[in-house]
């Protein structure tokens, strides 16, 4: 099968590609350090990285300016493309996008246009350059085509501290924005889901062709525009703090503006968002704690035969105490009572696992609890892909931690959703929950999610709910032991009440 290899799928570009990529089914793999470093030729010559003919790479991986911007730093970014390219030569793939920057113009008094002489002001966007040379010189000559992006200012969810959209909105929530020289510097931002959208369209094309295309919507605006359409989202009181005389110290051009025709001679229908469309939602999401929200990680789960109607006709009152036990009955017996057999097998989690560890970046250094275990079969699946990864696992189920997969029972226990006071803040990498906490009532469920929130630096939750009447009639037919269940709008509304912004996905029979 053919698949996408992204570069960099832990920084803020790479994780919404890399989450986009997963929700729309496409088979995406992505790497950064510790699992693939590209300033190691070691990592090549190991074939950790395995790829194919048909394979598309994104080549998303650098040392941001925000990170460092330095002769080391260009130094660094100049050898994982020198890398790369020895890796390519030996390795072709279907097509090479690597993303880059506009600020390899340096700063030019007219519009920006691909024919302009670069003149990078600074070490990194010298190192992007010196990049694009290396990868056009290394796919010219095994013929791999190659699409260059020259990013503008890219903004979107999880971009904190990481664009001048974030501080933006961070600055107007805490009432002030400060804005350097006069404000009427104009600019161009791309929101990311164009991006992917964009990079979606080259995956899918048979394209042959090398291009190197400045990203932008070919609409600028300026500092002081942008902060008065802000104005008009959030009810904060914001006051305008000019500065005049103090700017950037690399020189930057005052007004970016472009000349998109290059782009849509490759793309004629292809339209990015303004600015003005996209920045109410962005603004909600930071009010909200710059949430992702719902993405479907359990995809790739096997899709189990269920008979609602059946059950509902079968299935009493005393069917449903029993259930709530979660004892050897609701496990290993009757099926009115609960799974009818719960027993291992590789088809069920291993898949799914393998996605969280690509989406959340999880290596052998992390830490990961599980909540409602069971018998620890994902926590089983984690450790054989990951041997180093520290797991936890808590079950209200006596019966399902004394039988549990004996690899993992020294690192299960019986504990409930509702009493996670011993573990510190954050002290998981990822907190995991799959159709445990509608078990409980609803504020001990509130409760949960209040505590996952605070002891992981990530999570994800799945919980019984409905999208229409259709799918609410197969719930109440199944349901055994949910206590709190309801429409997928109105969980949202409570994950805001409970302080959760984590991840989430629904099921439904």
């Amino acid at each position: 099968m053919n698949k996408i290899i992204l570069l960099g799928s832990k920084g803020f570009i790479g994780k919404n590609l890399l989450r986009n990529f997963l929700n729309d089914d496409y088979y995406i793999e992505g790497y950064s350090p510790p699992e693939i470093d590209l300033l190691s030729e070691d990592i090549f010559k190991k074939k950790i990285l395995e790829i194919n003919r048909g394979d598309s790479l994104i080549f998303a991986s650098g040392i941001t300016r925000l990170t460092e911007n330095s002769f080391e730093s260009m130094r660094k970014n100049i050898k994982m493309a020198s890398n790369l390219s020895k890796f390519l030569e030996k390795n072709p793939v279907k097509q090479v996008i690597f993303l880059s920057t506009v600020d390899v113009y340096g700063a030019p008094n007219e519009i920006l246009n691909e024919n302009l002489l670069p003149n990078p002001q600074d070490y990194y966007s010298a190192s992007k350059l010196i990049s694009e040379i290396i990868l056009k010189r290394s796919c010219s000559e095994k013929k791999l085509p190659l699409i260059i992006l020259r990013l503008s200012g890219i903004y979107g969810f999880h971009d904190n501290e990481k664009s001048t959209m974030n501080k933006f909105v961070n600055s107007a929530l805490n009432g002030e924005i400060t804005i350097l020289g006069d404000g009427t510097d104009k600019r161009d931002f791309v929101y990311v889901g164009d991006l992917y959208n964009l990079i979606k369209r080259v995956i899918d094309s048979t394209f042959t062709f090398n291009k190197t295309l400045n990203i932008a919507t070919g609409k600028s605006y300026s500092i002081n525009e942008i902060v008065t359409f802000l104005n008009n989202y959030i009810n904060f009181k914001i006051r305008f703090v000019n500065l005049p005389g103090l700017g950037s110290k690399t020189q930057r051009i005052k007004d970016m503006i472009y000349d998109s025709s290059e782009f849509k001679k490759s793309f004629p229908d292809f339209q990015f968002q303004d600015i003005k469309e996209v920045l109410p939602l962005y603004a909600r999401e930071h009010i909200s704690k710059n949430t992702f929200g719902e993405i479907n990680l359990l995809k790739k789960y096997p899709r189990i035969k269920r008979d609602p109607k059946k059950r509902a006709e079968t299935k009493t009152y005393e069917d449903k105490i029993i259930a709530r036990k979660f004892d050897k009955e609701y496990f290993d017996g009757n099926r009115n009572q609960g799974y009818g057999g719960f027993s291992y097998s590789p088809k069920f989690w291993t898949e799914v696992v393998k996605d969280m560890i690509q989406y959340y970046g999880l290596s052998n250094n992390s830490k990961v609890l599980d909540i409602g275990c069971a018998k620890g079969f994902m926590l089983y699946d984690f450790k054989k892909l990951l041997p180093g990864l520290e797991i936890k696992g808590i079950d209200i189920s006596k019966y399902a931690i004394e039988n549990s997969k004996k690899e993992v029972k020294p690192f299960l226990s019986v504990g409930n959703a509702n009493n996670l006071k011993d573990f510190q803040d954050n002290e998981f990498d990822i907190v995991i929950s799959i159709n445990t906490l509608h078990n409980l009532p609803l504020l001990e469920c509130k409760n949960a999610l209040t505590e996952i929130q605070r002891i992981g630096k990530n999570a994800f939750i799945s919980v019984d709910a409905w999208r229409n009447d259709k799918e609410k009639q197969l719930m109440q037919d199944w349901n055994l032991t949910a206590l709190t269940f309801m429409h997928v709008d109105e969980w949202k509304k409570f994950f805001k009440e409970a302080g959760y912004h984590g991840d989430y996905y629904w099921f439904t029979p």
